[in-house]
């Protein structure tokens, strides 16, 4: 069995994407999601998508490469890749936050190579409300 692993990243929301887009990435994702059985959080900011993804290295893996390759988003950038022990969203196949207030917080992870400290901690504010649920 491959070992965890965790990847967090930023893009730009290419244009033309609206929510109802965005509704249906998570909707794809999180079915997708189940069969490869990862986990994780996609945050929208209206301008920004921060994402991470937790599983098996080998489906993580493919994943990214898909990611990456998607037009529905600008300027990807990996913010944090790591090995994991645990699962940090075990619940979710795909946790869901919109979020404007993160969206300047966001920006400034561009171009920017942020500490592994600074990265966790962004992390961290990527998280859904586990009583109010994912919106």
């Amino acid at each position: 069995m491959s070992p965890l692993k965790q990847v967090f990243y930023i893009s730009r929301v290419a244009e033309g994407v609206d929510p109802r887009a965005v509704r249906n990435i998570l909707s794809i994702s999180r079915r997708n999601n189940r069969m490869l059985d990862v986990t994780g959080c996609l945050t929208y900011t209206g301008r920004h998508f921060a994402q991470i993804l937790e599983g098996r290295e080998d489906a993580v893996e493919q994943l990214k490469r898909r990611i990456t390759d998607d037009h529905r988003h600008t300027d990807f950038q990996l913010v944090l890749e790591r090995p994991l022990t645990l699962r940090e969203y075990p619940l979710w196949s795909m946790a869901f936050l919109n979020s404007e207030q993160l969206a300047d917080d966001l920006e400034g992870l561009f171009g920017a190579r942020p500490t592994p400290r600074i990265a966790v901690a962004m992390m961290g504010r990527l998280k859904p409300d586990t009583v109010m649920g994912a919106l």
